[in-house]
């Protein structure tokens, strides 16, 4: 994957995502969003639904991006010479939680 030369992916978000605090706790809310995802120097827009829900004052915000390895410039993790092999994609996963910080 070559993370030395691309340490990070970059994700910006196109539209606000809106989930109400008020049926958070209740259940956890799913909602499409829309943004552009860069992967080794390469930009696509991509669409993927978040799940968010909200347990004792933290918002976890969950997701999945499926990646195409080709598509990105991402030579398969596949090492043939000692049997490993991969399929051609794979998933990008994130979790991210957020707590109000009283300052």
């Amino acid at each position: 994957m070559d993370t030395d030369t691309y340490p990070k992916a970059i994700f910006e978000l196109k539209d606000s995502i809106f989930l109400s605090p008020a049926s958070m706790p209740v259940t956890t809310i799913s909602q499409s969003v829309i943004g552009d995802l860069t992967l080794r120097g390469v930009t696509k827009e991509v669409v993927f639904s978040v799940a968010g829900s909200l347990d004792n004052g933290v918002i976890t915000i969950t997701g999945q991006i499926p990646i195409q390895f080709s598509e990105w410039g991402i030579p398969n993790p596949s090492v043939p010479a000692v049997f490993i092999f991969t399929e051609p994609n794979g998933l990008l996963e994130f979790s991210l939680m957020f707590k109000r910080v009283e300052g």
